[in-house]
């Protein structure tokens, strides 16, 4: 049975598909370019227990975005990805598609693509760096959209 995960947004339920083992671990091991000085990982032991911590620098990802290996991981992970409105489902295997579908959509686009790389490339990764699953892009977002609380 192929591994799926589902996410909803804003009532539209999105499928994530694993893909096939080869075309997965060359797109993703490309993308390990796009991490390069965007992620810092550090262990802390204290009393015999090791502590992973780790810093993202989500601008350093950012600048990134119009790089080939991003565009190919964008690629991919809509190819394995289909979109659920009102009980119809798409598979989002075609510009068009795609173009129709996120013009309407367009602050669900991010997300995804975050989620979809979580979702194909981490089982990748040796099961102490699994803490990246844990990275949630909405939370970051509002970080930097809240308000900041008034002193005094």
């Amino acid at each position: 049975m192929m591994e799926t995960e589902e996410v909803v947004i804003e009532g539209v339920t999105y499928t994530f598909r694993k893909g096939n083992f080869k075309e997965s671990r060359e797109v993703g091991t490309s993308l390990g370019v796009l991490l390069k000085g965007a992620l810092l990982v550090g262990v802390d032991s204290k009393e015999g227990n090791m502590d992973f911590k780790a810093n993202f620098d989500v601008f350093s990802v950012l600048s990134h975005l119009d790089h080939p290996a991003m565009k190919k991981a964008e690629q991919f992970i809509l190819k394995y990805m289909t979109a659920t409105v009102d009980g119809k489902t798409t598979k989002l295997d075609s510009d068009n598609l795609i173009e129709s579908h996120f013009n309407t959509r367009r602050s669900h686009y991010f997300d995804l693509i975050v989620r979809g790389a979580k979702f194909h490339f981490l089982d990748f990764l040796p099961a102490g760096l699994r803490f990246l699953k844990s990275i949630d892009l909405q939370a970051m977002a509002s970080t930097f959209t809240s308000t900041p609380k008034q002193t005094g």
